[in-house]
Order: structure tokens, then C-alpha cells, then sequence
């Protein structure tokens, strides 16, 4: 009896590009995270899509094959914090490196006046500002005593443009005056 032996070859086929993570952080451009931000990916050869979001504290991660992508945000979401949405953010993802890059968000041009509101509580002196401006702004507040010369009181980025500062104060509530200026500088 003569033994015949049958080989049989499996060859797997293997989807062509290799998962790779993409991650960073979605900052503004003073380096403040921006969170729970929606964002996609797609890519330039074939059309597909990934969706992915940033968390709380601004951070992200999603897996995508090799090649380029184009990464785009929810532009109702990001138009309403006062940023402009993004155009021409490409990455290129190669076999094997993983990419870890910040995706940050320019402020939208013109920009939108701040709106300030002061709250003194004189037995605690101290004092309340609350504004309100557009995200990726630098908001400066500025006092004076005559109107004619203002002193910065302090300066702070922000990221969604809406915040709040309390601190004490040494100078009488009735002879102050304070405004808002913002800039992308």
C-alpha cells in the first residue's frame, strides 16, 4: 500500500496597513486642555471614518491603520466655544510607530467681545469676576481709579471661555473701575 501524503497550505491573508495608536491631548494654543471634544479621522486614500472623542482633561486615544488621515472636530461644538474648526490637520500614521501628538485649536477670528461682571463682598473683602469671551482667548483685567490709567489685575488663558476668580482686595469698592480685553496673544 502506497502512502500519499497531501500538503495543504493555508496562506491568511492579512488586511493590508497595521493598527496603530494615535493619541495626544486637544489644547489650545496657550498649552489648556479642551475637553469632551468630538472629533473624526478619516482617511485620505479610502474614505473611512473613525470617530473618537476627548475626555475630560482634554486626552485621547484611537487606534487607526496605517497611512493619512485627515482629522476634523464637530464644528457646531467647536464654533460654539470660539474656535475655529480645524482645516488641513493631517497626520501620517507608519507601521510599527506609534504617534502621540497634541491637536490644538486656534482661536476663531474676529473675536468676539468679553463680557465682565465684578461682585464685591465687603465684609470678606473680597472680589468676585466672572467673564464670559470667546475659548482660546487671553482675558486681562484691568482696573484704574480714574479712568484714564489701567492696571492689569491679572491675566489668564482660556480654554472654553467662561471663568470665574475671586481674590482679596485692599482698595475701596465705590472709587475703582475694570474692564475686560481679550487677545490671542
Amino acid at each position: 500500500m502506497k502512502k500519499i501524503y497531501i500538503y495543504i497550505i493555508i496562506l491568511f491573508l492579512l488586511p493590508r496597513g497595521f493598527a496603530i495608536e494615535f493619541s495626544g491631548s486637544v489644547r489650545n494654543k496657550f498649552n489648556n486642555f479642551i475637553g469632551f471634544t468630538s472629533l473624526v479621522a478619516t482617511k485620505a486614500e479610502t474614505g473611512e471614518q473613525t470617530s473618537f472623542s476627548a475626555d475630560r482633561s482634554g486626552n485621547f486615544s484611537v487606534t487607526l491603520s496605517e497611512g493619512t488621515w485627515a482629522i476634523t472636530a464637530d464644528t457646531d461644538q467647536i464654533s460654539e466655544w470660539g474656535y475655529a474648526p480645524l482645516e488641513d490637520y493631517l497626520i501620517i500614521l507608519e507601521e510599527g510607530i506609534p504617534l502621540v501628538q497634541n491637536i490644538i485649536l486656534h482661536a476663531r477670528t474676529p473675536l468676539e467681545p468679553p463680557h465682565l461682571s465684578v461682585d464685591f463682598n465687603i465684609e470678606d473683602k473680597r472680589i468676585t469676576y466672572r467673564f464670559n469671551g470667546q475659548g482660546g482667548t487671553r482675558m486681562t483685567i484691568l482696573r484704574s481709579t480714574d479712568l484714564n490709567s489701567w492696571t492689569p489685575v491679572f491675566s489668564i488663558p482660556t480654554a472654553k471661555g467662561q471663568l470665574s476668580y475671586g481674590t482679596s482686595y485692599s482698595y475701596s469698592p465705590g472709587s475703582v473701575f475694570f474692564k475686560i480685553v481679550a487677545s490671542t496673544e
